[in-house]
């Protein structure tokens, strides 16, 4: 029986006959999660939990999913150079077979390069994210200023509660490439950025890059969700904006730090290279 068999059956096995072991459901703090708000936590029966836990093992065994998420219009526009192949963004059929013939680390490394958003079990940093938050905020009178440099749901939302809590805050788009969330329901950008002051600049001249770089320089609080090197190439360095002293909020996919931190990710892909599939 060759190895991809025998973890096969080990999977089946695992459901079939769930492992005895309560206490580890218990440990997990998943077993009481379910339920009403106002009424006692449903407990999931433990054989189900401990089951479900062993045959998530044997599955990862088995190379474990890979979840490509094009969430943008650029990602579909960059699958063929993903893959290395000409193949229609919306033959799913194709494109899963496409995957399928590629290894995890091959399809991190491209793309991390390209921009597209990938999870790949594993990938995702086991310890701290690269520290760089705690200026301390420099001393002025009024409401602190936060400059927000964030797109559809994370940044917005990080941003719309320091505005809740009293902060000004500048929402800063490219004119090239505004936020993703302006071509969903208007309802729910509104939600995310109503009440935040609006600037749009043209991030591929010299002068709109200019402007960017006075308003960072002007911040008590950098927000932003990119990749390190994207604003590294705009000339915005956040190391420096710590060291005057600003307080610089960075939401990554994979960290500032380490083999994947130029990568990007959303919800379904993050998960996956987290360990929550």
């Amino acid at each position: 029986m060759d190895e991809t068999s025998a973890l096969r059956e080990e999977l089946v096995a695992a459901v079939a006959d769930p492992v005895d072991d309560g206490a580890a459901w218990a440990a997990s703090g998943g077993m009481a999660l379910t339920g009403p708000v106002d009424s006692p936590a449903r407990q999931v029966p433990w054989p189900v939990a401990t089951g479900l836990a062993a045959a998530a093992g044997a599955l990862a065994r088995l190379g474990g999913p890979v979840c490509l998420n094009p969430a943008r219009p650029e990602d579909r526009e960059a699958l063929p150079a993903l893959l290395e192949a000409t193949v229609e963004v919306d033959d799913h059929r194709a494109v899963r077979r496409l995957l399928a013939g590629r290894t995890g680390t091959w399809l991190a490394e491209r793309a991390d390069l390209l921009g597209v958003p990938l999870g790949v079990p594993g990938t995702a940093p086991s310890g701290p994210f690269g520290l760089l938050a705690e200026g301390a905020a420099v001393e002025r009178r009024g409401s602190p200023i936060v400059v927000e440099l964030g797109s559809l749901w994370a940044a917005p939302l990080c941003g719309d509660l320091l505005r809740r809590a009293g902060c000004r805050v500048v929402k800063v788009e490219s004119t090239g490439r505004p936020d993703g969330a302006r071509r969903g329901p208007a309802r729910f950008f509104d939600l995310l950025n109503g009440g935040k002051a609006s600037v749009a600049v043209d991030l591929g001249t010299a002068s709109g890059r200019e402007v960017l770089g006075r308003l960072v320089a002007g911040a008590d609080v950098v927000l932003e969700g990119s990749r390190p090197r994207a604003l590294v190439q705009l000339g915005i360095c956040a190391e420096r904006e710590v060291d005057r002293g600003a307080v610089w909020v960075s939401i990554t996919g994979y960290g500032r730090t380490g083999p994947r931190s130029n990568g990007v990710a959303f919800g379904d892909d993050a998960a996956v290279s987290g360990g929550l599939v």
